[in-house]
């Protein structure tokens, strides 16, 4: 990429990251996790197009990936079941309250919100890189006869 591409993501990335990071603090209802996830697989793609694959090659391997949505995923498990001894139900809003319109007043949701945000970033980083890796078609064309040498 040319150096003015590299100097408007860098100029860019800065402003995306924080309006992820608003919208999953802000954004807790209905839930601000899922697009702030967007966001960070946004940032991603940005750095793969700008400068190349091998910048983000040690982020985007899919064992990293994995463990990381591995982590978000017990994360979201972790919160929810800690409803069941501090508030004594599955879900329940365990983390107190706080004014309103402040970054706590979302109780549990935001600790949701947070850890959406890494389960989905994290998988949608996974299945785009994953397509990015596809080396062959997988839908063979109708004319073919399904030889190797068709694929």
């Amino acid at each position: 990429m040319t150096v003015v591409t590299r100097t408007a993501v860098r100029v860019v990335l800065p402003l995306l990251a924080v309006a992820g990071c608003y919208l999953v603090s802000q954004g807790y209802s209905p839930g601000g996790g899922f697009p702030a996830g967007a966001v960070a697989l946004g940032l991603v793609l940005l750095v793969h197009t700008a400068f190349g694959y091998r910048r983000i090659a040690p982020v985007v391997r899919p064992v990293v990936m994995e463990a990381v949505e591995t982590v978000g995923a017990l994360a979201i498990i972790v919160a929810l079941l800690l409803g069941i001894p501090f508030a004594g139900s599955f879900a329940a809003s365990w983390v107190p309250l706080a004014p309103e319109q402040t970054l706590r007043s979302g109780g549990i949701l935001q600790v949701f919100s947070v850890s959406e945000l890494v389960e989905v970033g994290s998988g949608l980083v996974i299945v785009v890189f994953a397509l990015i890796g596809m080396r062959h078609d997988w839908a063979p064309d109708p004319e073919s006869d399904g030889s190797e040498d068709d694929r």
